[in-house]
């Protein structure tokens, strides 16, 4: 900064004012401060304002109030300087010559603002006269007090340093001065600097210069100027509490010493460094830090070259690690070459070391178990590129719980390597709830993660794991993505258990497809695909699959509340979309389309041959004590939609009829209504009674082969069916042929004939 810069208030009262001042000292103070602020205005190129202006006649002075002086527009519009008050105090033996010498500036409740723009430009810059061949300023006592200093760079958020004082003495150009300073930091902690400065045109040397941040005392000589500079620094063995906590989250405490001695050359931006820092004794705790982290002493060595960073044994309880670091070239570019090493060590000691030094990504996250570790890191610092690692290690007997887990993960053994651009893990051998998974999986840009996998599981409940993993309703989709083999023993999906599972699995915006998927499921086979939308508060699942000899009995079971109704293997093409839930209500959730093919089984509901019986009053009928019906196949398609399932075309076989079966069955509340007509074979008919059954004219027919059909509604539910006559079918085959019904009607007559005496 210029000379007028450097010192704002020895510009603000420049030749200009001096002349002012005399020819209106013992007049009317109010003329004064037009031509007083149109002065310090020209002086500092700022629009300068003062609300009052007073004249002080012993001891002789000028005191001003509510001073301010407008930013440079380029960075605010707001104002650069504003103080309560300005007191300025001439030399007494000049001014009775017709001369002002100003010997003493005091400045009280001060605020400055400094604005740093992304050229690196500051606010200050562009204060002050551009007049070459100004004459040197003299100044007995330039003081300051309760100021406070706003900084704001770019990227960066405004830090403010209050209840700022200072003082300067006895200021002349290129002549040593006295500087005193003190302020709070915006962490609240103080600093202050105090000692010789001589101020030239070129240079700016420092001699016995006191620096301290609150305990942390340093000593400050040499010289600084706008190409070189040539300073020295030196820290006497301190307290760290001081330096530490200033990085470290607040409620951590910190112990140890620290004592360092650097000589600093070259310029500003290359700078060349020698000189070393010691610590010995750290040790920081509290906070996530449940317990300490200690490292007896750590060395730093620093030479124009590089600064390195001596082996360092870390250490948390049992858990030691070894570090060692380099930084080379670091005046230019700065190159980082950096290794830790724990060959034994204990997760939350671990966790405890990584929270130590502010490593944001194991925040919440809690651990229990053993380590191996081994990290590299290297590249360069301040580029473009981020650095670049790699690392390998392994867990064992560890139980890690993560922020987004209800559950913890229990890892019995794994094995994992890393670097910028991938994770991998092998030799995993995991629990999570009663879910175990084991195989290897493969992470990939890190960013938006991209996995691949090969696991097993004995035993996998994908409802459970939907559970432990936390999520909010209504999320967006995670933008992780997910591909690779499962092979699982047993799979649990709601009350469906799915055995022997094989299967590509795929997982994006928030779907997991299995496809294909192999599988064996209640003593049969499936094969087709499933895709699992798990975004919904309850999940949505699509099957595409074809189903070969599945025990009916125990499906329904899973998928319906049919328990107990119909037995046996049955084939089927599925088409559907549910939810899992409890029986009941993944009932109502269905929707789509199912063909099926039963090749035998039994409804245990009732005994259709029964029912019939009794409907069509069958003679010479003994009747089975089985309530049960025996089949021998049942084809036809269902479609479903909210649980409600219709058809056009179901057929049931019997030994000794024929059923073709319509209307509605609804698989959420198990009511009926439908329709039947039963057509028995001739042998069977003739065997019933023929045309000599009792309900031949009210409830049975006969076709032309001499077949008996017998419609008849079902209703009631699946567990107690109700079986009644269909008169309106009835009706409908009489009307469709007659003739045959007038045959029907002879034959009958004929046969009371014949039983006449």
């Amino acid at each position: 900064m210029r000379k007028s810069g450097r010192l704002i208030w020895i510009g603000l009262l420049g030749l200009p004012l001096l002349a002012v001042l005399a020819a209106y000292l013992f007049f009317d103070a109010s003329r004064l401060k037009p031509v007083l602020t149109a002065a310090l205005s020209k002086s500092q190129r700022r629009q300068v304002s003062v609300e009052k202006i007073a004249i002080q006649i012993f001891p002789p002075g000028l005191n001003a109030t509510n001073l301010s002086v407008a930013d440079d527009p380029a960075f605010s519009n707001a104002p650069f300087l504003k103080a309560a008050s300005i007191e300025v105090r001439p030399s007494l033996p000049p001014l009775l010559t017709g001369n002002l010498e100003i010997t003493s500036i005091r400045i009280d409740a001060t605020e400055v603002e400094l604005i740093q723009n992304e050229q690196g430009i500051w606010n200050f810059s562009t204060l002050g006269s551009n007049e070459p061949n100004r004459s040197a300023t003299r100044l007995a006592r330039l003081g300051v007090e309760k100021a406070s200093i706003g900084i704001l760079r770019p990227q960066t958020s405004r830090q403010v340093y209050s209840n700022l004082s200072a003082e300067v003495r006895d200021y002349a150009d290129g002549e040593p001065f006295q500087l005193r300073l003190a302020a709070l930091m915006p962490s609240g902690k103080s600093i202050a600097a105090e000692g010789t400065i001589t101020a030239g045109k070129l240079k700016t040397s420092f001699k016995d210069m006191k620096l301290s941040l609150a305990d942390l005392k340093a000593s400050l000589e040499g010289d600084l100027a706008d190409t070189a500079m040539n300073l020295r620094l030196a820290i006497p063995k301190s307290n760290i509490q001081t330096l530490v906590p200033l990085f470290l989250p607040a409620g951590t405490a910190t112990k140890g010493e620290i004592e360092a001695s650097i000589e600093a050359q070259g310029t500003i931006k290359a700078p060349r460094l020698q000189g070393r820092v010691d610590i010995t004794g750290f040790e920081v705790s509290g906070g996530e830090i449940k317990q300490p982290v200690r490292t007896a002493k750590l060395g730093i060595a620093i030479t124009p070259d590089r600064i390195s960073i001596e082996p360092a044994t870390v250490v948390s309880g049992s858990t030691q690690l070894l570090a060692f670091a380099v930084l080379s070239q670091y005046a230019s570019k700065p190159m980082l070459e950096a290794t830790l090493l724990a060959p034994t060590a204990k997760l939350p000691e671990l966790l405890a070391i990584a929270r130590a030094y502010g490593v944001s990504a194991v925040d919440g996250v809690n651990a229990e178990g053993d380590a191996k570790l081994q990290i590299r890191i290297h590249g360069a610092l301040g580029g473009k590129a981020p650095l670049a690692y790699a690392g390998s290690g392994s867990l064992a007997s560890a139980t890690v719980k993560l922020p987004s887990f209800a559950k913890p993960v229990e890892i019995a053994n794994a094995n994992f390597r890393f670097d910028a651009e991938q994770l991998a893990a092998n030799s995993i051998s995991a629990r999570l709830g009663s879910s175990d998974i084991n195989g290897e999986v493969r992470m990939s840009n890190l960013n938006q993660p991209t996995i691949g996998f090969d696991l097993t599981s004995s035993h996998l409940h994908l409802d459970e794991l939907r559970s432990i993993i936390k999520s909010e309703p209504g999320s967006k989709p995670s933008n992780l993505s997910a591909s690779g083999n499962v092979n699982i023993s047993t799979l649990r999906v709601a009350e469906l258990t799915l055995a022997q599972v094989a299967s590509k699995a795929t997982f994006r915006s928030g779907h997991l497809v299995l496809d294909p998927l192999n599988t064996s499921l209640y003593g049969g086979q499936h094969t087709g695909s499933m895709d699992i939308d798990l975004r919904p508060v309850q999940p949505q699942v699509e099957i595409q699959s074809q189903l070969e000899r599945i025990e009916s009995s125990q499906l329904l079971v899973a998928a319906t509340s049919l328990k107990g109704i119909v037995s046996g293997p049955f084939g089927a093409n599925l088409n559907l979309k549910f939810s899992p839930a409890e029986p009941t209500e993944l009932a109502k959730s269905l929707e789509g389309r199912v063909s099926l093919n039963f090749s035998q089984g039994r409804i245990a509901s009732f005994n259709l041959t029964n029912e019939l019986a009794k409907i069509a009053r069958f003679v010479g009928f003994n009747a089975p004590t089985d309530c049960f019906t025996q089949f021998v196949g049942i084809t036809g398609d269902l479609e479903i939609h909210g649980g409600q399932a219709t058809t056009q075309n179901l057929k049931l076989d019997l030994s000794n009829l024929s059923a073709a079966i319509t209307g509605n069955m609804n698989l959420a509340d198990q009511t009926l209504d439908l329709k039947l007509l039963s057509v028995l074979d001739r042998r069977y008919s003739e065997q019933v009674g023929g045309n000599k059954i009792g309900g031949f004219m009210t409830a049975a027919l006969a076709n032309p082969s001499g077949n008996l059909m017998i419609p008849a509604t079902i209703r009631g539910t699946f567990a107690k069916p109700i079986l009644a006559p269909d008169t309106a079918a009835i009706a409908k085959l009489k009307l469709q042929n007659p003739q045959r019904m007038m045959e029907v009607v002879n034959s009958v007559i004929d046969l009371f004939k014949k039983k006449k005496p």
